[in-house]
């Protein structure tokens, strides 16, 4: 699968909230992500964002305080087992 088709088979329902999305980040989660949110207005509204269709993931928790990157519930659960936070 490529990464176009990828994208487009997200359900934004399978996204973390913009709390873990924060609390993700506190906590050292650093993956790429085709979503994220911005916590304050900026240039545009605050809010779910998303890359480009023909983007690449980008680790958006690299940015300013007020960009989380929004990872799927899967990947956040994994994020979270590896750390040892979730059993």
């Amino acid at each position: 699968m490529n990464n176009k088709e990828e994208q487009k088979i997200i359900d934004i329902h399978d996204l973390v909230t913009v709390e873990v999305a924060k609390f993700m980040r506190e906590i050292g989660f650093n993956k790429p992500t085709h979503y994220y949110y911005l916590t304050e207005d900026y240039i545009v509204e605050k809010g779910l964002k998303r890359v480009k269709l023909d983007s690449r993931k980008l680790n958006h928790n690299r940015f300013e305080d007020f960009v989380c990157s929004a990872p799927t519930k899967k990947t956040a659960l994994k994020f979270l087992k590896k750390i040892g936070l979730e059993k």
